[in-house]
């Protein structure tokens, strides 16, 4: 799948194991503390999980951008301030050489458009407060800030995390909350526990969130902005076609 967004010849697509090798590549060219092997595995293990979805960014076969996006599930043990449960939009990394591309963007479009697909209701992610253009970006694509006061497994108590959500425009995802399903997975696939409830100031904050009108022109704008909203139109028919 080939898409006209921003580079031609850029193309998204679920992340296979042939990908692994480029994608720890591209993740040590960001930190090259990174432990390859660490990588490999953890990698591994996302692409053999169907309830993950870990996405690449490839231009003439070279892995340019990887992102993951993640179900998370309350343990017995979480605190009355974790983060909510659901899908997490994680490890957005771009190759030097193609940053301020839109490849982020475009990434983080195409795990969106996973995620409608699976019917799921709304979608969160973190980043550090000074994060100004991560920040910036998820925020043109609908995001809106929860709290800073949350708790997340691989997060320090003292973190200086910002918690933010996107309600996804999908009929599907109404549907399954008209229904009070879950967003995520069933709890019988899911590896951790299911136990403590959200804390009420994470409700009241999502609950105040706007929800966009009509699904499908809403999505559009919701997900990447109106600006690009008619290149994005493109991306999915070419999705539709492809599948």
């Amino acid at each position: 799948m080939t898409t006209d967004l921003t580079l031609r010849s850029v193309v998204l697509r679920r992340m296979t194991v042939s990908d692994v090798p480029g994608c720890v590549e591209v993740l040590q060219e960001h930190d090259p503390s990174q432990d390859a092997q660490e990588w490999v595995a953890r990698l591994g293990r996302d692409v053999a999980d169907l309830n993950k979805g870990p996405v690449v960014a490839v231009v003439e076969n070279l892995v340019v951008g990887y992102a993951r996006t993640l179900p998370f599930h309350h343990d017995t043990e979480s605190p009355p301030d974790a983060a909510p449960e659901g899908y997490y939009l994680l490890g957005l990394v771009v190759a030097l050489a193609h940053r301020k591309r839109g490849v982020g963007r475009l990434l983080t479009a195409e795990r969106l458009r996973w995620l409608v697909g699976r019917g799921t209701a709304s979608v969160y992610y973190y980043t550090h407060r000074d994060n100004v253009a991560s920040q910036l970006l998820h925020e043109q694509m609908g995001f809106r800030g929860l709290t800073r006061k949350f708790w997340f497994p691989t997060l320090l108590p003292d973190h200086a995390e910002v918690l933010f959500c996107l309600h996804l425009p999908s009929t599907t995802a109404k549907a399954a909350d008209s229904q009070g399903a879950t967003s995520c997975p069933p709890r019988s696939t899911c590896p951790r526990r299911w136990g403590a409830q959200r804390s009420v100031r994470l409700h009241r904050a999502e609950a105040a969130l706007p929800r966009p009108p009509k699904p499908e022109q809403a999505a559009l704008s919701a997900v990447c902005g109106a600006q690009f909203a008619s290149r994005v139109a493109v991306h999915l028919r070419l999705v539709a076609g492809s599948s």
